[in-house]
């Protein structure tokens, strides 16, 4: 049996992580793969020490389509038992190859679970499902906002790699660096970007320091946006609301962290199975995240978390000073979403999960 995986990126992101994820857990499980990526920059050179055959397919245009014939040429010399996709562009790609060849496809283009499908998605479903072999995703809610034939439905959680946690900076450490002198320290690690609601989150943060100083707010991640919300933040309000950028190893500020939130800007985004809702999670951080999309496969609330309404800053600052003034619940909760994870949501269980969807597929 050989797969193929098939990605137009892997710079930065949740869904290339995971795809990363994925090719380390079937590296172990010793499953014959190779992989296409449509882009040369690798923000991710673990994939890069696989020892496995990685193929490039790169657009000279947005409209080349002489893609489609690369596709088809390479994918004959390579004849893979099941291709695999990540995304909604590789999808359309693959599809006349997938039809001329009759191979095994499984389509996992569905990442997150947005409330409204834009148009240009739309047609990708339309166009790739049918061909389809298997429409996969990583949330529930996701196979429902992308309309999938219930026929080929199936979803995977996501799955996280304990190994990632193994060598951490001690938090004495790491606040000196930072030079943190604050009792408690609330985190959000996600992209600056529209999709994701950091004015949600320092809206709320302001609201909490105005009634006390004890608190830091850390807000890890890159973009577009980064420096509109940086300038947002007036001077008197930087010792507490801290801007730290991309960084690559964001467990050790998750570890130095009391609290975690991902706000999401649920007018255009919908979250699959978060990838910074299972860092915080690993590491036993009670989370509080906006409704919507499949964080409520995640995060039961009061048990695993707290789902909170989106664009709601007095909300989100009530429930993170609940958890300040209520230390009990902050280790209860965060307890409870560490086991979730451990049994549910392990880089061994997507594999494993992998793997007999593969084994099903091909002995049929």
């Amino acid at each position: 049996m050989k797969i193929l995986l098939v990605t137009d990126t892997l710079k930065g992101g949740g869904k290339e992580r995971q795809f990363v994820e994925l090719a380390i857990g079937l590296k172990r499980a010793k499953i014959n793969f190779e992989i296409i990526i449509m882009d040369k920059s690798i923000d991710y050179p673990e994939i890069l020490a696989l020892d496995i055959h990685i193929h490039y397919i790169i657009r000279k245009t947005r409209k080349d389509l002489s893609i489609f014939c690369k596709f088809y040429n390479l994918i004959s010399k390579i004849e893979p038992n099941i291709i695999q996709c990540w995304d909604s562009m590789t999808a359309v790609y693959l599809t006349p190859t997938v039809i001329i060849k009759r191979i095994i496809f499984i389509n996992y283009m569905i990442q997150f679970a947005p409330k409204k499908l834009e148009l240009k998605l739309k047609i990708r479903c339309w166009i790739t499902f049918p061909f389809s072999t298997i429409v996969l995703a990583n949330s529930k809610a996701g196979l429902k906002s992308h309309h999938a034939p219930n026929n080929k439905q199936k979803v995977i959680y996501n799955g996280y790699n304990m190994s990632r946690i193994k060598t951490l900076i001690t938090k004495k450490h790491l606040k000196d660096i930072l030079n943190i002198k604050s009792n408690i320290v609330v985190t959000m690690v996600a992209a600056f970007e529209e999709r994701k609601d950091y004015e949600t989150f320092i809206a709320s943060a302001i609201e909490i320091i105005n009634v006390r100083q004890d608190v830091s707010f850390l807000l890890i991640g890159d973009g577009l946006h980064y420096q509109k919300l940086y300038n947002s933040v007036s001077d008197s309000y930087r010792n507490n609301v801290r801007f730290l950028g991309h960084q690559t190893n964001v467990e050790n500020y998750i570890n130095i962290s009391d609290i975690c939130v991902l706000c999401t800007n649920d007018a255009v985004h919908g979250e699959g199975i978060s990838n910074s809702i299972i860092e915080y999670m690993v590491l036993g951080k009670p989370t509080i995240a906006t409704f919507g999309g499949g964080t409520g496969e995640i995060i039961t609330n009061d048990n695993t978390g707290y789902i909170i309404p989106p664009k709601s800053p007095s909300a989100l600052a009530e429930r993170i000073l609940f958890l300040i003034n209520n230390p009990i619940e902050r280790v209860r909760i965060g307890s409870n979403a560490k086991q979730l994870i451990q049994q549910s949501f392990t880089l061994e269980r997507m594999t494993s999960d992998f793997i007999n969807l593969y084994n099903t597929l091909t002995s049929k």
